[in-house]
């Protein structure tokens, strides 16, 4: 029996890899990838993933890698013509890195009473940078701002308590892929 030649076609990049590399963040984790090949002649095609169970799918697959996890995976395709004659199996490796989420959350209360609890308003968030956040009073004065969510209010301006009452704050931030990010909110000061 004479072998045939079949080549894979990764129909999202260019022709022929033998490697590819995904960075699947939220809104791509049920992203659907074509891997299309043609042995030229008719027959059966079957696909598997990590020498999984074997798919009879046609000459193109789909694969929704989200669903298979972080880390490398194996896309094997192998023909069979109607004669009955095999061609080699071919196969793609793919790294599949799940891009880390950014989070933000800002408390909408605090109480800078010196108890060791609670003393310090700040946003807390993860994988997140350039950081910046103010603090306005009711009559839109500026009266706290940090590019460091380390580093939060005290409930203090110009050394002095402020009074008890509702502030605003505005924070804005990069998420994980560089995009800006806004919020904004109220703060209750409770002495």
């Amino acid at each position: 029996m004479k072998k045939l030649l079949l080549i894979l076609l990764i129909s999202l990049y260019s022709p022929l890899f033998s490697q590819q590399n995904l960075t699947l963040c939220d809104e791509d984790s049920l992203a659907v990838f074509s891997y299309t090949t043609d042995a030229g002649t008719p027959g059966i095609y079957f696909w598997s993933i990590d020498g999984g169970v074997q798919v009879i799918d046609g000459p193109t697959y789909q694969v929704v890698w989200g669903l298979y996890g972080e880390g490398w995976h194996t896309l094997t395709v192998n023909f069979q013509d109607d004669l009955g004659c095999e061609a080699e199996p071919v196969s793609i490796n793919v790294n599949v890195d799940i891009c880390a989420t950014t989070t933000m959350w800002a408390p909408n209360c605090f109480t800078p009473n010196g108890d060791e609890s609670n003393n310090v308003w700040k946003p807390i968030g993860t994988n997140y940078f350039d950081e910046y956040f103010f603090i306005v009073n009711r009559w839109g004065n500026m009266i706290f701002e940090s590019r460091d969510l380390n580093v939060g209010w005290d409930g203090s301006y110009s050394g002095k308590m402020c009074q008890d009452g509702v502030y605003i704050y505005y924070l804005q931030w990069k998420d994980w892929d560089g995009r800006l990010k806004s919020t904004h909110g109220h703060i209750t000061l409770l002495k």
